[in-house]
């Protein structure tokens, strides 16, 4: 009998201890593993951790900022979460409520930031934010005249923009004015404050053949060619006689590629494939290493600079962007003789990096003709001062 409650009492505390090194392995890994600072599962920036100070505020508002912050960044978090995905989609048939939108024909569509919310029109931009926003453009606009350089800012649409015959029908029932909506409403009546909206040119051109994947959230290269002839056509008018013929074939071959990112953050297995359009060209453009002086400027490794040189062309162009402008980079480095790349818009870090003395620096440094500012529509509040605050659902 003592063996045996000997032998019990054992049992229990290896279940104890083992139950306690797997709860704890969360804590340990986020605390030795690597910081990040972004979700490629979940494609969002994560909660930064919080001043250990009150700064006028609470105990209980620090100690839900600290709890956020640890939801956010506990170990294993991403393989949990995208195990979660792929077993309610192979048990349900279905994508995980609010990340992605399984739609009609096989397209799959992203559903985080606000984005749903916003296509149905329950993510308005408030008065003051439209305000600021216009603010923002126009003051870097001004600033950048003031030196002689150019300015154009670009948004990319989101997919639901353009192929929303493909969302399921209750989406497409309930559509909205979108903040693109609003913003480019306001912002175009004013040439100081005026965007480019490539939705039209889009749609224009949507046709039978697909200008976005299927399975990921950006388009395709045929979609980024489109986007990038209306981008040239603007630029042509801001340099006349300038020389900016370049000569592409771009969907004539199509091929087979992995699946896009939103297979991964849906959890699903069926879909393993994207067929995507080819380019042909003859391609003189050649990436060339950063000077010193700007790689000491964009030291931050997301910003993931790249310059390109194109033999018999002229301009200079700084192309601040996002992952859309990856697709599109081929075309503009056949087309402008200097571009300097710079991811602007990986997250949230990224983007505050740009103050004005960066700014300035890079641009004393580089010396552009042309400031090309890429952005994605769901990514619009982005552009917003800290102050503005961001776009509220409406309730």
């Amino acid at each position: 009998m003592g063996r045996e409650r000997i032998i019990n009492a054992v049992t229990d505390w290896l279940v104890i201890a083992l139950f306690g090194a797997l709860i704890s392995v969360p804590l340990i890994l986020a605390l030795t593993g690597p910081g990040r600072e972004y979700s490629r599962v979940e494609k969002r920036s994560l909660a930064p951790f919080p001043e250990l100070r009150l700064n006028g505020g609470t105990i209980r508002e620090l100690t839900r900022a600290i709890d956020h912050y640890y939801q956010d960044h506990f170990g294993l978090r991403e393989l949990l979460i995208h195990r979660y995905q792929r077993e309610v989609s192979k048990r349900f048939g279905g994508s995980t409520a609010g990340e992605v939108v399984a739609g009609e024909d096989g397209w799959l569509f992203f559903a985080g930031e606000q984005v749903v919310d916003d296509f149905v029109g329950r993510a308005p931009f408030r008065p003051d934010q439209l305000k600021a926003l216009a603010t923002v453009i126009r003051e870097s606009r001004a600033r950048l005249a003031e030196k002689g350089i150019r300015f154009l800012m670009v948004v990319a649409p989101n997919k639901q923009s353009i192929y929303p015959e493909y969302l399921p029908e209750h989406y497409r029932q309930a559509r909205g004015p979108t903040r693109l909506d609003q913003a480019v409403a306001l912002l175009n009546r004013d040439p100081a404050t005026a965007v480019l909206d490539l939705r039209p040119v889009l749609l224009r051109n949507k046709g039978e053949r697909r200008l976005y994947d299927k399975t990921d959230t950006h388009w395709n290269q045929l979609g980024a060619y489109c986007g990038y002839r209306e981008m040239a056509r603007v630029i042509a008018d801001y340099f006349p006689g300038e020389d900016l013929d370049a000569h592409f074939s771009v969907g004539a071959l199509w091929r087979q590629d992995p699946a896009g990112d939103l297979v991964p953050l849906s959890g699903r297995t069926d879909i393993l494939w994207e067929t995507r359009p080819e380019v042909l060209t003859w391609q003189r453009a050649k990436k060339k290493e950063l000077s010193p002086a700007l790689r000491a400027l964009l030291l931050p490794e997301e910003l993931a600079p790249e310059f390109t040189v194109r033999p018999g062309k002229r301009l200079r162009v700084l192309v601040l962007h996002d992952s859309f402008m990856i697709p599109m980079k081929l075309f503009l480095s056949e087309t402008f003789g200097e571009v300097l790349y710079i991811r602007k818009y990986y997250d949230r870090k990224t983007a505050d990096f740009y103050n004005r003395e960066v700014m300035a620096g890079l641009l004393a440094e580089y010396e552009p003709d042309l400031v090309l500012e890429q952005i994605v529509e769901r990514h619009l509040d982005w552009l917003l001062p800290e102050s503005a605050g961001q776009a509220d659902p409406s309730p």
